[in-house]
């Protein structure tokens, strides 16, 4: 099995490892997508093949779990081989330290102004 650090980034993976997939009509059923459960049949979404464990997805479908806060996110969701190593900080992780980061900024300019008050009072 692959080590974490040996792995492709998300996007240089979506880039190399995603592989268009054609279906034509008349050759029957062609199944599932894996993370909406809807047919891959007539489909307005385009289809793509992981080329590591070559299970089939719509892409939009792939993308958005790709992308989802889900711990396993950085697996096929079908067989959930481990395909690409996930970055240190979300999206989210970032936005919520900035949050952070600007409370206590603020936290601390308070302080600093009590402070000036008393220095100024005395």
């Amino acid at each position: 099995m692959a080590q974490p650090n040996e792995l492709p980034t998300m996007d240089s993976f979506v880039q190399h490892q995603l592989q268009p997939y054609f279906i034509f009509s008349g050759h029957g059923e062609c199944g599932l997508c894996g993370v909406c459960q809807e047919g891959f049949n007539d489909s307005p979404h385009g289809i793509v093949r992981i080329s590591t464990c070559t299970h089939l997805f719509h892409r939009n479908c792939l993308l958005k779990w790709f992308n989802s806060t889900h711990s396993k996110r950085n697996t096929c969701p079908a067989c959930r081989k481990l395909l690409f190593q996930l970055s240190n900080l979300t999206p989210e992780d970032i936005e919520a330290f900035a949050e952070e980061a600007a409370r206590h900024l603020d936290a601390v300019g308070q302080i600093e102004e009590e402070e000036m008050r008393k220095i100024e009072e005395e």
